[in-house]
């Protein structure tokens, strides 16, 4: 009986590391082949080309990249999408520091945002002149943020949603909210986002770009199962700059927009 006992232990014991292992090697193939920043993001994050600008410095900040525009009070702490490069962001976030808002890319280890959710405390340390900061990202980033965001209320100054919604509770939040999505995004599960609303902050305000899609957030190709966009990346990275911008000078001037205005 004891021999029987140990044979059981010893199949179950091989079993459960059976499981590890296949659970391991799916994890690394999953995270082993992420989408990578392509030329004109990794152009914009090394502030050359048609990125070169004397109004924005790049900045290295540890693992960090920093959009520095002259005397920014405000400021952006910004999670990646899912198993996208970082870099892939810079783009963007060099317009949006065009606008007058010091913006860091966040890089995260295996390109996951839920590994490093607490990012936004070293961008803060490290630029303790901005006055009031934000914190966003993108896709799975917007989550992670949402989540930051929710637990350290008291020092955030709002949320910023790209193609992304919240999955805690944020309906009694202090802090506004500003939701971007794109009409042709086919990666955003759209249902589980307008259920979301409940959660959203009361003061939020949600931005529809017509002809948008997932992947034109960030500058790495086309996502899969994404809808094609009938607008370039950089109108995308503009419309969405623009509307960021804006919403931060004076997050109360509108409230939501109804979707259904833009053939949703």
């Amino acid at each position: 009986m004891a021999k029987t006992r140990r044979r059981w232990g010893r199949l179950i014991a091989a079993a459960i590391a059976a499981v590890l292992v296949v659970a391991c090697v799916g994890f690394a193939a999953y995270v082993s082949n992420p989408y990578r920043a392509d030329e004109t993001a990794l152009e914009a994050a090394a502030d050359q080309g048609e990125y070169a600008s004397d109004d924005v410095e790049v900045q290295r900040v540890g693992d960090m990249l920093a959009f520095v525009p002259e005397n920014a009070s405000v400021g952006l702490a910004f999670y990646p999408g899912g198993l996208v490069e970082a870099e892939a962001y810079a783009p963007l976030l060099q317009k949006l520091a065009s606008r007058g808002v010091l913006c860091v890319l966040c890089t995260m280890p295996l390109n996951l945002a839920v590994l490093n959710g607490t990012a936004a405390d070293g961008a803060m340390q490290a630029f303790p002149q901005v006055d009031a900061w934000y914190v966003g990202g993108h896709s799975l980033g917007g989550v992670v943020a949402a989540n930051y965001a929710a637990d350290h209320a008291d020092v955030v100054a709002g949320l910023v949603m790209l193609a992304a919604y919240p999955a805690a509770d944020l309906s009694g939040a202090a802090f506004p909210a500003i939701a971007v999505r794109g009409t042709e995004d086919g990666v955003l599960n759209y249902q589980a986002y307008l259920d979301s609303r409940e959660r959203w902050p009361q003061d939020a305000r949600e931005v529809v770009l017509k002809g948008g899609n997932h992947s034109q957030f960030g500058s790495y190709g086309h996502q899969k199962g994404d809808g094609e966009a009938t607008i370039t990346p950089d109108q995308q990275w503009e419309d969405t700059a623009d509307a960021v911008a804006s919403w931060m000078s004076d997050p109360d001037a509108e409230g939501r927009q109804d979707p259904s205005a833009e053939g949703e």
